[in-house]
């Protein structure tokens, strides 16, 4: 039996920033030879992830969420890094009060129906973020310094500078020990 994948709640990055992003996976593949960019395939940053979903629990709490929730933008602006045991190289998504304020409304809607939600997503620690490199997930290596110092390096080349829209939530769930996309969930608020 294949190990299962996190599962998680996100916004996917609309069609330029996943152009964007993708060509950054092309490079860090290219120069590092690492397998694991593309673990999760869809460009996107994520709001919660935990061992599994309650696909029902979560589908009604989104459901509800969206209903009163308006279309926003987030800053994307440089490259960071989350530090060792397991280190990950990342795109920073600027934590604004509203992207902030939203975050902890999803977390309150939907945590009670993730099994085991990841403590990193809580709204006290959440750091938004798109990754770039988190290592050699299919042979579950953690990226090395070297390599960490290498995807930055190349990643910091780019101007990264960018205002991404958010008009949605989706789901990112396992089938198979593979990370697929589940449901999309359109804000239906009023648009500003």
């Amino acid at each position: 039996m294949p190990k299962r994948t996190p599962e998680g709640i996100v916004s996917l990055l609309d069609a330029p920033h996943s152009g964007l992003v993708e060509e950054l996976w092309d490079r860090i593949e290219a120069s590092t030879g690492l397998a694991g960019v593309r673990i999760t395939p869809y460009p996107h940053f994520s709001y919660l992830v935990g061992d599994r979903l309650d696909r029902k629990g979560v589908d009604e709490a989104l459901r509800q969420l969206v209903r009163s929730t308006s279309p926003f933008s987030v800053r994307v602006r440089g490259v960071g890094t989350f530090p060792a045991p397991s280190p990950v190289v990342y795109l920073r998504v600027e934590p604004e009060a509203g992207l902030r304020q939203f975050h902890r409304r999803l977390w309150e809607a939907v945590h009670p129906a993730v099994t085991r939600p990841w403590s990193y997503y809580d709204p006290a620690a959440w750091v938004p973020h798109v990754t770039l490199a988190p290592g050699d997930e299919p042979a579950g290596n953690p990226l090395t310094p070297a390599e960490v110092e290498q995807v930055s390096r190349l990643v910091s080349r780019r101007r990264i500078d960018w205002t991404v829209p958010v008009d949605h939530v989706a789901t990112i769930v396992d089938e198979r020990g593979h990370q697929r996309l589940g449901r999309r969930f359109p804000f239906e608020g009023p648009s500003a």
